[in-house]
C-alpha cells in the first residue's frame, strides 16, 4: 500500500477513500473538540496561549479523556461486520475498497541508513520542543515514529535499528544528567548500575542547559 506522510507518528494510508478515513475518525473527530474546549479554557483562565510543553500537555490530557472504554468482551467477527456496514452506509463497498488500496507499490525498501542522520535530527527536534529532559525510551518512542512507512523489514531489525540511532544520538548528541554512579557499583554491559531503572535515567542537550543557565543568571539579576 501507498501512505500519506505521517503525523505525530500516524500515516494514513494514501488510496483509501477520505470519506471512509472520516467515517472510521469518529474518535480523532472527538479528541480534537476536547482539545479545543481545553484551549480555549487555558486560554480563558491564563490569559495568554499555552507554551508548546503546556500544550503537549493539554493534548495528552485530551487523547485520554476522548479515549472509549474497552469492552471485556470483544468479538472480533462482530466489529468487522460492523465496519463493512459502516463502509456501505455512505456507498463504498469494502471488497472494491481494498482492491483500490492494495498492489499499489511493488517494492519494498530496507531501512535507508543514509536516513539515519536526518531522522536523529527531526527526533532530537521533536523531543526537544516538548520536553527539556527525557528518558532513553522516549527517545527511541520519536525515532521508530519517524521510520519510512515504505519500509518493508522485519520488526525485530526495525527495533534493533531504532535502538541504534537511540543510543548513537544519546552519545553523541545529548547529555546524561541521570544521578552519578555509585563508586564500586555494578554495572551492566552498557556501563550503568544494576540496580538502576529504566526511569531513572534522564537525557537531555547542551544547547537546553545552556537555555536554563541563562533563565538562571537572568533571575538572578533581576533579584538583585
Amino acid at each position: 500500500m501507498r501512505w500519506h506522510q505521517p503525523e505525530n507518528g500516524i500515516a494514513e494510508i494514501a488510496d483509501v477513500p477520505e470519506a471512509l478515513i472520516l467515517e472510521f475518525s469518529a474518535r480523532t473527530a472527538e479528541m480534537r473538540r476536547r482539545l479545543d474546549e481545553k484551549l480555549d479554557r487555558f486560554v480563558d483562565s491564563m490569559g495568554r496561549d499555552p507554551t508548546p510543553r503546556e500544550r503537549w500537555r493539554l493534548e495528552r490530557e485530551a487523547a485520554v479523556d476522548s479515549r472509549p472504554r474497552k469492552s471485556k468482551s470483544v468479538d472480533a467477527a462482530q466489529l468487522h461486520d460492523d465496519w463493512r456496514e459502516q463502509a456501505r452506509v455512505i456507498g463504498l463497498e469494502p471488497s472494491q475498497v481494498i482492491e483500490d488500496t492494495v498492489d499499489r507499490v511493488f517494492l519494498r525498501d530496507p531501512i535507508d541508513a543514509d536516513l539515519d542522520d536526518l531522522i536523529a535530527d527531526w527526533a532530537v527536534g521533536a523531543i526537544t520542543e516538548h520536553q527539556s529532559s527525557w528518558r532513553p525510551a522516549e527517545l527511541v518512542r520519536e525515532i521508530a515514529a519517524l521510520c519510512p512507512t515504505e519500509t518493508a523489514t522485519e520488526a525485530e531489525t526495525v527495533v534493533r535499528w531504532a535502538d541504534s540511532v537511540a543510543d548513537r544520538v544519546a552519545a553523541e548528541r545529548c547529555v546524561d544528567i541521570s544521578k552519578p554512579i555509585p563508586s564500586g557499583a555494578l554495572l551492566r554491559r552498557d556501563g550503568r548500575p544494576v540496580s538502576e531503572s529504566a526511569i531513572d535515567r534522564a537525557l537531555t542537550t547542551q544547547a537546553i542547559l545552556d537555555q536554563e543557565h541563562g533563565l538562571i543568571v537572568w533571575a538572578d539579576h533581576r533579584f538583585r
